[in-house]
């Protein structure tokens, strides 16, 4: 078969979407799944992660890799070019087409509200990330905690010092306060929070 398809993915640190359109624009083939964030969940899950979403959006259009003309990659967590060369290196030595792109998921944001790219797109999702581009150069705060607030991550993190307060006596202990403890003990659950025993994540922010 001719190349003549396009993959683009949406990879958060919540979820990732991944749509395969033909030249004229038309969607082929979809796909969504869990966040890829390779900050968040290591690198070898991320990689994992893209690459089973793309292959299933690429199943259900019917097409491989090989199919593919151009691919590009809008990934939560690619704040430095090295990060970009990671991610593409650990793609393409999976099957991705060597012309990958991986940019930063504020980038698409920024390129789908403008005909030109040019312009500042401020992005909160799981986290938060400011991005500006002019003809020149691209400008970006760092993402992650070094970035900006706003995002799920943050939201997470006010709910569960609001749940400490509740233990601690400072707060009146809400329903969300037993939906977070999902069953455990109080001391137990709390003490792991305390010993970094506790992998916090941005899934309570919904």
């Amino acid at each position: 078969m001719n190349k003549g398809y396009l993959l683009g993915a949406d990879v958060g640190g919540t979820k990732t979407h991944i749509a395969i359109t033909d030249f004229s624009g038309l969607i082929v083939g979809v796909a969504s799944g869990e966040g890829a964030n390779w900050e968040s969940v290591g690198l070898e899950n991320a990689l994992s992660t893209i690459v089973k979403i793309a292959s299933t959006a690429l199943n259900s259009a019917a097409l491989t890799f090989d199919d593919l003309s151009s691919t590009v990659l809008a990934v939560a967590g690619v704040d430095w070019d090295e990060d970009a060369s990671m991610l593409h290196a650990g793609l393409v030595a999976r099957g991705f087409p060597k012309n990958t792109v991986v940019v930063n998921d504020a980038l698409a944001a920024l390129y789908a509200g403008t005909s030109d790219g040019i312009g500042c797109i401020s992005n909160a999702g799981t986290g938060g990330k400011v991005v500006g581009r002019d003809p020149k150069k691209i400008v970006s705060t760092m993402g992650g905690i070094l970035g900006e607030g706003a995002g799920a991550f943050q939201i997470s993190l006010e709910i569960l010092a609001q749940c400490i307060h509740a233990y601690n006596g400072r707060a009146s202990k809400s329903e969300i306060y037993f939906e977070i403890l999902n069953g455990d003990d109080e001391t137990t659950f709390f003490r792991s929070v305390a010993r970094d025993g506790y992998h916090h994540s941005s899934s309570i922010a919904p």
